[in-house]
């Protein structure tokens, strides 16, 4: 056994080897990254699934100034999505907007070729 007595000779960890920190102590701090208003993907899907009463409470918050900067740009997107003034704006609104909360869809490419099989090729001797 090493001198830690945690891994054997080989560098393996031993039975009953129970590391004094990790997930398996506190699991419910998987997930406690503070994401919220930070990353765009996550506080698009989070916008989209408001109603407009929802919508008009963060509305008042970011004329507060309590809004992080990601924040108030979904809301800039969100309102141009809405707004049908113009609608080739309106568009390029609606499609950012939902390929940042959705992801785009995947595209597959077929590189097959259109012949099967090698040509064959027949060569006589005079």
């Amino acid at each position: 056994m090493s001198s830690d007595g945690d891994r054997d000779d080989l560098g393996r960890f031993v039975s009953g080897n129970q590391p004094k920190t990790g997930f398996h102590t506190n699991p419910e701090r998987r997930n406690t990254f503070p994401t919220r208003g930070r990353s765009f993907e996550l506080t698009a899907r989070r916008y989209l699934d408001m109603t407009d009463e929802q919508i008009r409470v963060e509305l008042e918050k970011a004329e507060r100034g309590s809004l992080t900067q990601t924040e108030q740009l979904v809301i800039q997107l969100l309102s141009r999505a809405k707004d049908g003034s113009d609608p080739v704006r309106q568009l390029k609104a609606l499609r950012e907007l939902l390929d940042r909360a959705e992801g785009r869809p995947r595209q597959s490419v077929d590189a097959t070729l259109g012949r099967p099989e090698p040509p064959e090729i027949n060569i006589t001797f005079a």
